[in-house]
């Protein structure tokens, strides 16, 4: 099906920003409806394809988006009460992952959070970002605390732990693709939550890093990581959706979280 290129024209800050999307047309009435939003909500705005970042902090905090495909919308519009809330809803995507947090990665930091709205196909919910190992090898993470269906896939290591009174098994995956040195071959290392249902909404949470990194660093063949010079943040991805997910919603998603 053919799609129409929309652009968008907004300021944000005081800076000037220039973002797109693409519209299918059976899309059309929704896009028409949020950009009434766009237009009546302060800092809300839609995503190109590809990855955007923070171009200055908001409320403190760093984020940022990449999306392949469909439309996402990102809204600090309850940061001004929270400065660490954020929200990103989005639709008939091949990819799409983003969040909020900080532009550089620490092995040791407390990621506290709350998720208030959690709605729709997604694959993970949690801590993500990328770090390099001694090994000198890239390392995309993530803590996934929920999931729906089989989350992100990867080769289970049997080691898993407990941190945070939540239990995790490990995953290791190669992949070669987009990363934040390019296109090229890096590792995904994977801490799952053995029971995501135990995340519930409203009530508040923590990621311990350094327990993960530790883990890591002691299973996962690439040495300590060393090397947190990217970004590191507590988001939503969804990708491949599938219809036998069967959750009612299509392939559309909605999270509304605040992180300190």
């Amino acid at each position: 099906m053919m799609k129409k290129l929309k652009m968008f024209t907004f300021l944000l800050g005081g800076i000037l920003l220039v973002n797109c999307s693409t519209e299918d047309p059976d899309t059309a009435s929704n896009l028409e409806e949020l950009d009434v939003l766009k237009f009546s909500a302060t800092q809300a705005f839609f995503v190109g394809d590809n990855r955007t970042d923070a171009t200055t902090l908001n409320g403190g905090y760093w984020w940022t988006i990449y999306k392949e495909g469909g439309w996402g919308k990102l809204n600090f519009s309850g940061a001004q009460t929270y400065p660490g809330n954020f929200e990103i809803e989005y639709k008939n995507n091949q990819d799409i992952v983003g969040g909020k947090g900080w532009e550089y990665g620490q092995w040791n930091r407390v990621i506290n959070y709350n998720i208030g709205t959690l709605e729709g196909s997604y694959k993970f919910v949690g801590a993500y970002g990328w770090a390099k190992a001694t090994s000198g090898e890239l390392i995309e993470y993530y803590i996934v605390d929920k999931k729906k269906g089989n989350g992100i896939p990867g080769v289970n290591k049997n080691q898993d732990f407990t941190v945070n009174n939540k239990n995790y098994r490990f995953l290791v995956q190669d992949r070669d693709g987009p990363s934040v040195e390019g296109d090229k071959k890096f590792k995904q290392f994977i801490s799952e939550n053995k029971n995501p249902n135990s995340i519930a909404l409203n009530v508040d949470q923590r990621i311990s890093f350094q327990k993960h990194a530790e883990h890591w660093g002691t299973y996962g063949n690439e040495g300590s990581l060393n090397n947190w010079g990217w970004y590191q943040v507590f988001g939503i991805e969804s990708f491949n959706y599938n219809a036998s997910q069967n959750d009612g919603n299509g392939n559309w998603g909605k999270i509304n979280a605040t992180i300190w």
